[in-house]
């Protein structure tokens, strides 16, 4: 559709290798080394065992992914919410359409704006538990006699870092054109090959 909506959203871009490392590091070096029933931790207290695993790091404003895609080479044009629902619904009504990316999230896009919520409303995930975990975890490895080129770090990079990485397998995978190709069809841009639909 050569657009996006205007939506005041902040994006929890969380890779799985972070996730992985983080159970990991959680399970394996707290879990096994500290009497979990006796901690009494002040921190602990406050967080409670609760490990959310999301990006430490600032969620990424809707508005900065779009900058980052026009300068990948994706021209969207930024409009009302309304008018780009009635593109999506235009392009996936089309001859085809059901082969579109876009189209199983039809019933996902509300008429009324309001209903996606904004900055303000989206919940928000504390992971303040996860990084004391970790950096306990690191700690508990220094204890346990790793060499410290061997004690495993877990770290999250920003939004942002990711961006590239997963816009280079989506062109490379088909899901999505080059943008040196955004001016074939423009309801090929979200394309599906057919044994991506079954």
């Amino acid at each position: 559709v050569k657009a996006a909506p205007d939506l005041d959203w902040l994006l929890d871009m969380t890779p799985v290798d972070y996730v992985s490392q983080a159970v990991l590091t959680i399970g394996i070096h707290l879990a096994e080394h500290l009497p979990w029933p006796s901690l009494t931790h002040a921190k602990w207290r406050t967080y409670g065992y609760a490990f959310h695993l999301c990006n430490p790091n600032p969620l990424l404003p809707w508005h900065k992914q779009l900058t980052w895609m026009n300068q990948f080479g994706y021209n969207l044009k930024t409009v009302r919410y309304e008018d780009w629902r009635e593109k999506v619904i235009a392009m996936c009504g089309r001859e085809g359409g059901e082969k579109t990316a876009l189209y199983p999230l039809l019933p996902a896009l509300p008429a009324d704006r309001a209903e996606l919520g904004d900055s303000q409303t989206m919940p928000r995930m504390d992971c303040k538990g996860t990084k004391l975990a970790l950096a306990l975890g690191e700690a508990m490895q220094v204890v346990g006699g790793s060499t410290s080129s061997a004690i495993v770090q877990v770290e999250c990079p920003p939004a942002e870092q990711m961006l590239e990485c997963y816009f280079k397998f989506y062109v490379e995978s088909g899901y999505l054109l080059h943008p040196r190709m955004m001016e074939v069809d423009e309801g090929d841009v979200f394309a599906m090959d057919d044994d991506e639909c079954a």
